[in-house]
């Protein structure tokens, strides 16, 4: 801080660029860390959306698919139904929905087998989680990377 003859106090113009430098390069450091610990976030949100939906579909079988489920629509034996989810809904082909609390994803599908597996993947923005019917573990990721 400088002090002229006429005592007026203040701060020379190179102080002021000095702090805004500083304050400049504070935050060219800490955006890309903010910006990762909100993509771990949002996965780890859709993640656990798998999760949920995927007992859904647990509860969805036992109730309506187990001990030689026949479709009352078509009289025939399903090897899976799959539900659809778009536009905030979830619906299979015959217009059923899948009860489910909570914020569905953009897109995406969950298939209950007849044997009781599941399989799904889920799209929210730039990330998929999904599972096949085969696995157990939730995988997720950005698009491009996972559950091709």
């Amino acid at each position: 801080m400088k002090n002229n003859s006429s005592n007026q106090l203040g701060y020379t113009l190179i102080e002021l660029l000095a702090v805004i430098a500083l304050i400049a390069i504070i935050i060219m450091l800490t955006t890309p860390a903010i910006r990762e610990v909100k993509n771990r976030a949002i996965e780890g949100s859709l993640r656990s959306s798998a999760s949920g939906l995927i007992r859904s579909a647990k509860i969805y079988y036992e109730k309506y698919m187990s001990e030689n489920y026949v479709d009352p629509e078509t009289t025939s034996n399903l090897t899976y139904n799959e539900f659809q989810i778009n536009n905030g809904k979830i619906l299979d082909s015959q217009g059923h929905t899948l009860s489910y609390e909570g914020k569905l994803p953009q897109t995406g599908f969950v298939r209950i087998y007849q044997d009781g597996s599941i399989s799904i993947k889920i799209v929210n923005n730039k990330f998929v989680a999904c599972k096949s019917n085969t696995e157990d573990k939730i995988i997720s990721g950005k698009k491009e990377e996972k559950c091709k």
